[in-house]
């Protein structure tokens, strides 16, 4: 498995965590959480596609990388951001 493939498989497990998630009971908070991270995931998977056309199914590393880079900033931001309203807002 390459590199991408690796990371596509990645995200789409991702993605059927996040609806499973989805099914169960949630907080409001939690539910705006999950749902971000589900639409982050598809536009990840959906911005790897896009990329590849025309390129032998191989997105181009700069690409490729940089969105990654990127959901990994705003997961990153967003897991901080739980983790200091998290007592405040009782979970």
């Amino acid at each position: 498995m390459t590199e991408i493939q690796t990371t596509e498989f990645v995200s789409r497990q991702n993605i059927k965590k996040y609806e499973r998630l989805l099914k169960t009971e949630l907080s409001e908070l939690e539910r705006h959480y999950v749902t971000g991270r589900l639409k982050e995931e598809r536009d990840f998977l959906a911005s790897i596609g896009d990329a590849s056309l025309g390129n032998n199914g191989r997105a181009p590393a700069a690409i490729f990388f940089g969105a990654r880079s990127q959901f990994v900033k705003c997961a990153s931001i967003a897991f901080i951001g739980l983790e200091l309203l998290g007592p405040t807002l009782g979970i």
